[in-house]
Formats: C-alpha cells, structure tokens, sequence
C-alpha cells in the first residue's frame, strides 16, 4: 500500500514538473509543486524513484527557465505601464512611427535610458509592426 502512494506522489511530480515546462513563464508554481512532491517520493525510498528523479528534473528545469526569464524581465519592467498604452491603440502608434519615423513613448524612454539603442529601437518596431499587420490587429 505505501508503494502505491509513493508512486502516485511520483507520478504528480514528474505531471507538476512537465505543466511547469509546458507553461514556461507562468510554470513557477507548478515547479514548486513538482519539486515538493519529488523530494517527499524520494524521502519515503519507496516505487516510483525514477519518476520522482524524472519530476524533480523537470521541475528544476522550470524553476532555471523561470529565473533566466524573470531575470531578462528586470530592465524592461519599469515600461509596462507606457508598453500596455501602446497595446490599447497600437494603429495610432504605428501610423505615426510609418509616417515619420516617431516611435511610442516607451521605446523612446528606453532609448534615452540606454536599454537599447537606436538600431535596436528601429528593429524592434519593424517586427512589431510586421507581427502586429499579420495578426490583422493593424492594417
């Protein structure tokens, strides 16, 4: 009987650390989750070892992708507020960026606080601007 509940929590943790990976950015909690449940499994010495190995592997993967991506998030965080404007109208901004090259607010302040540069900024809003007219958001 206890092999059973080994296995069972086994086999939640090796599912808690595969929803992590497939969640990506929003897997931390899921991660946790995982890494609990195979660090409980692999405690208790019972069935279920390799799957517990399996979920803590995964989880850890999770966790690791998480941090890199949180981590990469940090310089950009303080222009989500200017970057969900541009997102509630992105043809107004996009029109003016075509007609005269302006770019939104957002990525004019990243250009002055040296986060990217010119080019970068000219990059970025073309495959914004190329993604965006696919979707059909803008024309």
């Amino acid at each position: 009987m206890e092999e059973n509940g080994s296995k069972g929590l086994s086999v939640a943790a090796l599912i808690f650390g595969i929803l992590g990976i497939v969640c990506c950015c929003i897997g931390f909690p899921f991660a946790i989750i995982g890494l609990i449940l195979a660090i409980i499994a692999l405690a208790k010495r019972k069935a279920g070892k390799g799957l517990a190995i399996a979920g803590l592997i995964t989880s850890l993967i999770t966790l690791i992708i998480s941090a890199i991506v949180g981590i990469s998030m940090i310089p950009v965080m303080p222009y989500f507020g200017e970057m969900g404007e541009f997102f509630q109208d992105p043809q107004a901004a996009i029109t003016e960026y075509e007609e005269d090259g302006t770019y939104p607010a957002w990525i004019d302040h990243m250009i002055d606080d040296g986060v990217i540069t010119e080019e970068d900024a000219e990059q970025v809003m073309n495959q914004m601007v190329q993604s965006l007219k696919n979707s059909g958001q803008v024309q």
